[in-house]
């Protein structure tokens, strides 16, 4: 199973802090972002309230009641 281990919430404004790279290692792509997080709004998300484990990024969005700007 993925585990959702970070997400940067930032609503109605554009994150201003983030740096975003392409990189790679052995045959796999990725994308690597660098955040400031005295500046931007940046959580960690597991499960929600009641203990019961998100899973997914539109689950983080329903607990918290707003959308993801970046994650």
């Amino acid at each position: 199973m993925r585990w959702l281990a970070l997400v940067l919430a930032v609503w109605g404004v554009q994150a201003q802090a983030v740096e975003c790279a392409d990189a790679t290692y052995g045959l796999n792509s990725f994308t690597v972002c660098t955040v400031d997080p005295a500046t931007e709004d940046l959580r960690l998300f597991r499960a929600d309230a009641q203990g019961k484990v998100l899973g997914s990024f539109a689950a983080v969005e329903s607990a918290l009641g707003r959308p993801l700007a970046f994650a």
